[in-house]
């Protein structure tokens, strides 16, 4: 018996130091933006990470999320920004980001016979690690005259982040909104997907 109390004694130290190294190892370390905790909105096409931009909040409107400036009256928002998906894939009419994008183009200029497009440098998404295509369309009329749209590649669909404005000045102030915005997506969750 005393032939194994050297071997519960260093069983007993083990443990404490397999315990030890798994607390140092998973300490939580403090998160980029640890201050503000990430968001989940539930839409259709199923939970997206993404954050209500600051100092705006959700409102009802078009596309899966629609957000405007806190305390704005929808009837009288000059900015608003909606979150809305298309379907891409085989048995789609949009086949994959490009030809979902060229859709995109080829309908707003059927609409706006003197509207401009113009590609604007591709965003890079920090959480998803990849890059988001983005366009600045302005149609010339007085609603919604500016928009700016981020592209995201998503799992069957393309997600579209879409600045919309009724004036430069208002579509200018927000510019960095959509970006921040757009930056903070952090993925889908397609619920009842395979």
């Amino acid at each position: 018996m005393s032939a194994c109390r050297p071997y519960r004694r260093f069983s007993v130290l083990a443990v404490f130091i397999a315990f030890a190294l798994m607390h140092f190892c998973t300490a939580q370390q403090p998160a980029v933006h640890s201050d503000k905790p990430r968001e989940m909105l539930m839409t259709e096409a199923g939970l997206i990470a993404v954050d209500t931009p600051e100092g705006w909040e959700r409102a009802d409107g078009p596309g899966l999320a629609f957000f405007l400036p806190k305390g704005t009256d929808p009837s009288k928002a000059d900015v608003w920004i909606y979150l809305a998906g298309m379907p891409v894939g085989a048995k789609e009419d949009a086949k994959n980001t490009v030809s979902a994008i060229e859709s995109d183009i080829s309908e707003f200029r059927k609409r706006f016979k003197n509207g401009t497009v113009r590609e604007e440098k591709s965003l890079t998404l920090p959480r998803v690690k990849q890059d988001a295509r983005v366009y600045t369309f302005e149609s010339g009329e007085e609603h919604n005259s500016f928009e700016q749209v981020v592209y995201i590649a998503d799992d069957g669909q393309v997600l579209t982040l879409t600045l919309s404005a009724r004036n430069r000045q208002a579509f200018d102030r927000a510019l960095p909104v959509l970006k921040a915005f757009a930056e903070s997506y952090g993925g889908t969750l397609h619920v009842g997907a395979k």
